[in-house]
């Protein structure tokens, strides 16, 4: 997928929707998560926390905010987050349609 190509919002249907979470004020980040054969969670885990740690000291980035969210192996990921740590809230669940 070239994530450099606008899409127009369409909120349901399709699995990528950056430009309406951008112009409603969030702000994406999107890991390249190095992955130890073996341990895709505690992987995910050291990449994506500490990148969210380091977000979090920027002036424009409200830490009580920050989301997360995942589908397929990234549900996996977001779940374990989510159980493995306190800094990240749970996340918020969209309609499957």
């Amino acid at each position: 997928m070239n994530w450099n190509l606008f899409r127009t919002p369409d909120f349901f249907n399709r699995p990528d929707q950056f430009p309406w979470y951008v112009s409603h004020g969030y702000l994406i980040f999107v890991p390249d998560i190095h992955y130890r054969i073996g341990h895709p969670g505690p992987s995910a885990f050291n990449a994506i926390v500490s990148a969210a740690r380091y977000l979090s000291t920027m002036p424009w980035v409200d830490a009580k905010r920050i989301g997360l969210a995942g589908h397929s192996f990234g549900g996996y990921e977001t779940d374990y987050l989510v159980t493995h740590t306190g800094f990240l809230p749970p996340p918020y669940q969209l309609r499957r349609g």
